[in-house]
């Protein structure tokens, strides 16, 4: 991957600082993220992120590696390929940006999907997981399914007194079935989309009870801010 580089650095004491430091360059907030749904090739990640070139990926990846918050491993035969992985310093990292995207939540519903932006459907599981309301849910379960050209997913939810997890393998079947691209997805979690009457040109469809279909949002909490929501991601344009 080439020599070391010199680490940037604010000449600031602070733990904000460092944390800037290590994780405030492009790219590698987003690598973190995307180590989050586990071990990945060099080429996985590159595919994921679309935009990064090789190079930069690659310094990302060794800063990240210096810092301790990312380190290689070989997989064993068959595959016997080497993947990165979030240490133990990197998995700790998961609060925080439950945090980070909790607050990024009120921009991305408020402005919407940009020309150009892409979605992972997998991606679904990580906003499910942030977004999943503490509190007292309906008891329900719902399948959110999302269908890309490239891959599909799938994240089963339960409510409950106890509030909004993912369900287990043996837990009874889901009440509904609500399918749509990610963008849809998460403007059905946030109460912008209803289910049960999707836009024109919209993917969305919702298979089985539909009060449970238009009761999804209650599962979640999504912080809008002052301002409120805005035009439903992902929804065709006016």
């Amino acid at each position: 991957m080439g020599p070391p580089r010199e680490p940037f650095r604010y000449a600031q004491f602070c733990a904000l600082v460092r944390a800037a430091e290590i994780l405030g360059h492009r790219w590698s907030l987003l690598i973190v993220r995307e180590l989050f749904h586990g071990p990945m090739r060099f080429r996985d990640l590159r595919e994921r992120l679309r935009d990064v070139s090789s190079s930069v990926l690659a310094e990302r990846l060794r800063d990240l590696e210096a810092r301790g918050v990312v380190q290689t491993r070989a997989l064993p035969p068959p595959a016997g390929v080497g993947v990165y992985e979030l240490t133990e310093d990197g998995r700790a990292f998961w609060p925080a940006l439950v945090e980070i995207a909790r607050w990024g939540a009120r921009f991305l519903v408020r402005e919407g999907m940009r020309p150009g932006d892409h979605t992972e459907p997998d991606w679904l599981r990580a906003a499910a997981l942030i977004f999943a309301r503490a509190g007292a849910t309906p008891a329900c379960r719902v399948d959110l399914r999302v269908v890309g050209a490239r891959r599909e997913a799938c994240v089963r939810l339960a409510g409950g007194p106890g509030g909004t997890r993912l369900a287990a393998a043996d837990d009874p079947p889901a009440d509904v079935t609500i399918t749509g691209s990610v963008a849809e997805c998460l403007a059905v979690m946030a109460g912008v989309l209803d289910p049960t009457a999707p836009p024109p040109g919209s993917t969305l469809r919702a298979e089985g009870d539909p009060a449970v279909a238009r009761a999804v949002a209650r599962l979640f909490e999504i912080d809008f801010g002052s301002t409120g929501p805005g035009p439903a991601p992902g929804a065709p344009p006016h």
